[in-house]
């Protein structure tokens, strides 16, 4: 279902202190897509969602039958209450 280069991976790892897999265990039914965009005739999705007690934020895009995870990090502030607004308010 979810593809990703391994060297992003990796280098999220060493930057971030973990690698795209945890895509994996994003929890959809709390997700909520934030922004779409149109890149080198590719659309990406900014989704928020989380994975155990944090929120991260991961940028994916359609590609086959594949989701590629593009990038991945932690949500900020601004992003978790806009979450919040979403799942905890609404």
């Amino acid at each position: 279902m979810f593809e990703w280069d391994p060297d992003k991976s990796e280098a999220t790892r060493r930057r971030r202190g973990f690698g795209f897999e945890v895509i994996e265990q994003f929890d959809w039914d709390y997700a909520a897509c934030l922004e779409e965009q149109e890149i080198n005739s590719e659309t990406r999705e900014k989704w928020i969602g989380p994975i155990d007690d944090r929120l991260y934020v991961a940028v994916l895009t359609q590609r086959g039958d594949r989701m590629r995870v593009i990038s991945m990090r932690r949500a900020a502030q601004v992003e978790i209450n806009i979450w919040r607004k979403e799942f905890q308010d609404g």
